[in-house]
């Protein structure tokens, strides 16, 4: 359908397959499976993402079932289509209704360990409007909730999540515009805490990600910033400890220069 712009892949935790998810220049969105040795049908499924410069879909997999969920955003009609696979049935289109008024720039999907659970995590397509969450329970989406009111970008990734190894913890960090000290919430079950915050890192976080260590509680948390600092942290399963800079001039902050 045309050159791919966005790409994503990612591993089935038991079979012998790759998923490979791509936006196009033409804003097709369209899905392939690997099954170790062949790929399979690609399947288009979203005709019209509404824009190009953002990554407005994600794919993952449930990490007990290992069944691929597919979220992707549909530009013609301004909701969230979502899709399942089992490693042989993709399924036919189910919608999600959006909690934006004009249409949504980016989605990431972070699956629970041990779970069939999987996190959604989407920016509304204008920059000072809200960051959603929605849960997946391994069959249907639970309510969005708002993480903030006010996310600091809707043209970069500056949120994001991970899931402690041990006790299954969600834990999501984001930028809420005008703060330079990232704000986080843990999620617990299905329930959100309070909103609380990380040290400064001197300026407006533009990227953020977040990784978990897979034998502890630990969570690692890197941000560029609107000054291209680079600042790196750990979540040790309780609290944030001190930033670390790592660099002071990566020279651009609209792209994820690590």
């Amino acid at each position: 359908g045309g050159q791919a712009k966005w790409v994503r892949m990612k591993i089935c935790p038991t079979r012998n397959e790759t998923t490979f998810i791509a936006e196009d220049l033409n804003k097709r969105v369209t899905v392939c499976f690997f099954n170790g040795s062949t790929w399979g049908t690609v399947s288009l499924l979203s005709s019209d993402t509404g824009g190009l410069n953002d990554r407005p879909e994600d794919i993952a997999y449930e990490q007990l079932s290992s069944e691929a969920l597919c979220v992707y955003w549909k530009g013609t009609s301004s909701s969230f289509g979502f899709r399942t696979y089992n490693g042989a049935v993709f399924s036919s289109e189910q919608s999600l209704s959006s909690p934006f008024s004009t249409e949504c720039d980016f989605v990431t999907l972070y699956p629970r360990p041990s779970s069939d659970q999987i996190l959604l995590l989407a920016a509304d397509g204008i920059a000072g409007n809200p960051l959603k969450a929605a849960l997946w329970d391994g069959s249907a989406f639970g309510a969005w909730v708002t993480m903030v009111n006010s996310l600091v970008s809707n043209n970069e990734e500056c949120y994001s999540a991970a899931f402690e190894s041990q006790t299954g913890r969600g834990v999501a960090v984001y930028s809420e515009t005008g703060q330079n000290q990232p704000r986080y919430r843990t999620l617990t079950g299905s329930a959100w805490s309070a909103q609380a915050s990380l040290p400064t890192i001197g300026a407006v976080a533009k990227w953020i990600r977040l990784a978990a260590d897979p034998t502890s509680n630990s969570i690692l948390f890197a941000a560029l910033d609107s000054s291209d600092d680079l600042n790196a942290n750990v979540w040790d399963g309780t609290s944030w400890g001190t930033n670390t800079e790592l660099a002071t001039d990566a020279t651009t902050s609209d792209r994820r220069q690590f």
